[in-house]
């Protein structure tokens, strides 16, 4: 859900954004929309082949693309013969995406400028039952629609990335391991993010009739992999420095440096088990840090790599460059300038006004730790179990506004900018339900005061607790800003004592916050009762 004070209209006009095709190697030559979708021709033998089936993975494809091309794996003008080593293949394959799903024109064209071959293909249906609990993750409906690529009978080879995968280094050897070749991943499993296949109409009818009757212990197509090809884990591993001895085998299993898991990478302290410039493929498997969520380099630092490709990517359908939207356009601009211009007219319409001037005179001010007594007295003239149901609402109004947080802000903008509005937001948001949570409570001991309170005992409790309610928000913003922070900024590189120091500030600021909501609506509500009180006096 969108907070309603974000003004709707402004992204519709960003939206509306000219319709600029961007400048891309091997950019097709449109005439009409319909000609623009028409599938680019074939122009080799072989094919790197990925798969989509939904827009969130369209920035995945491009920057894979990005990578291809920069690598040089998969040049988009075509070149003369180039001398290779023996058994190694030609390096002019084609980029062909696998497009099944709703995916909207504007994705279809940005991928065909970028040099891709869109080609739309049924969608297989997952056979087993989900969402879970029992069947297969929500994002595996579709996944199955992957072991097209053994139909893609137009290739002689075809080697097939995941749209979370990124080339690092030239992959053309991959052409020259025989047969079906995977990596091995995870004890005796083999991992579908990347494959080699040679494509055979027989082999996909086959695999077509055993869909139903196979299990996947993955709820998806890698599980019926693995049960379709039972020993492969017996099969050899492909060394790309000899590609010539292993001609005649069936299967082979690729080296991790062609498919380097970033869930080991972050297991093993954001390092790598093999020599960094040795790796060819790396694969982003975490479900929840795919590298295009802004959130993802907290705890993978190697989404960097995924970033610089990124940062190359030329315009999109609608002229957009790196592969920034036109929502994400709107997010990093109107998003972030949103909450600061509302937190200063609040400021100046409801506290400025108030006297928030006077929290900066040098008095103490009722509950300080300078005069704790007239706190402890507050506390025993607040309702029963009033403490507890304030620190219950003080934490709703920071979980939630978070929750709120999260569910709009565009996933796929850069990190800095996620970051920048995630605080923005959920602290924007905090302040104003916690500060309506307080005025409630001043309001409320005000209409409560009565002659037989104990507040006339309290000398000065009639001052607005502004001092104390500033310094409680301002500990409780450091504190938040550090938790996922100290580490970096202590240049932590370890992912255990990471997660351990951020655990240990997490708790220190839970006891600081818990400390804030216990005591700022009490002495809030405390001033309500004096001033109540005060007036009632004066009337009599």
């Amino acid at each position: 859900m969108r907070p309603s004070i974000l003004p709707g209209h402004v992204a519709l006009v960003l939206l509306a954004a000219s319709l600029l095709f961007g400048q891309g190697c091997c950019r097709p030559a449109w005439g009409s929309s319909r000609e623009a979708l028409e599938e680019a021709p074939q122009g080799s033998k072989e094919a790197y082949v990925t798969l989509l089936y939904g827009d969130d993975f369209v920035l995945g494809v491009r920057v894979l693309g990005q990578s291809i091309k920069e690598t040089e794996t998969n040049r988009c003008q075509r070149l003369e013969a180039m001398r290779r080593p023996v058994g190694a293949s030609n390096a002019n394959g084609d980029r062909v995406v696998l497009v099944t799903g709703d995916i909207s024109q504007t994705s279809l064209k940005t991928l065909a400028s970028d040099g891709w071959r869109v080609k739309k293909v049924e969608t297989v249906s997952n056979p087993a039952k989900g969402p879970h609990p029992g069947g297969f993750p929500k994002r595996f409906w579709a996944v199955y629609t992957k072991l097209s690529i053994f139909n893609m009978v137009e290739y002689e080879r075809v080697i097939y990335l995941d749209a979370d995968t990124v080339v690092t280094k030239n992959s053309d050897v991959l052409f020259s391991c025989p047969g079906f070749c995977a990596t091995m991943r995870h004890s005796e499993r083999l991992n579908s993010g990347v494959m080699v296949v040679s494509p055979s109409a027989t082999m996909y009818s086959d695999m077509m009739s055993k869909i139903e009757s196979y299990p996947s212990y993955t709820g998806g197509d890698q599980g019926f992999l693995n049960a379709y090809f039972p020993d492969y884990m017996n099969s050899r591993v492909f060394d790309p420095n000899d590609t010539s001895k292993d001609a005649a085998a069936q299967m082979m299993r690729l080296p991790t440096a062609f498919n380097a898991d970033i869930g080991l990478y972050v297991m093993n302290s954001n390092r790598w088990m093999i020599p960094k410039e040795n790796i060819y493929i790396i694969h982003f498997t975490l479900a929840t840090f795919k590298p295009w969520n802004w959130w993802t380099p907290w705890i993978i630092k190697e989404t960097k790599v995924w970033q610089a490709f990124r940062e190359n990517l030329p315009k999109d359908s609608l002229g957009y460059s790196h592969g920034v939207t036109a929502t994400q356009h709107f997010a990093q601009f109107w998003m972030v300038l949103i909450p600061i211009v509302m937190g200063a007219l609040l400021v100046r319409r409801y506290l400025w006004r108030a006297g928030i001037g006077s929290a900066f005179h040098a008095h103490p001010m009722p509950g300080s730790p300078r005069s704790g007594g007239p706190l402890v007295l507050a506390r025993s003239m607040a309702p029963r179990h009033f403490t507890g149901l304030s620190i219950v609402v003080g934490y709703l109004t920071i979980l939630v506004p978070l929750a709120i947080t999260f569910s709009f802000v565009p996933k796929h903008v850069y990190p800095m900018w996620g970051w920048i509005l995630a605080y923005e937001w959920t602290l924007f948001l905090h302040f104003c339900l916690f500060g309506l949570y307080l005025g409630w409570c001043y309001r409320w001991g005000k209409a409560s005061s009565s002659p037989s309170s104990q507040v006339h005992k309290v000398s000065g409790l009639a001052n607005r607790p502004w001092r104390a309610t500033l310094k409680g928000a301002a500990a409780g913003t450091v504190a938040l800003v550090l938790c996922p922070w100290l580490a970096d900024i202590l240049l932590v590189q370890s992912f255990v004592v990471k997660l351990m120091m951020t655990i240990f500030v997490g708790n220190v600021a839970t006891i600081l916050l818990t400390h804030v909501y216990a005591s700022l609506p009490v002495r809030w509500l405390a001033c309500g009762k004096c001033e109540g009180y005060t007036k009632s006096e004066q009337v009599i």
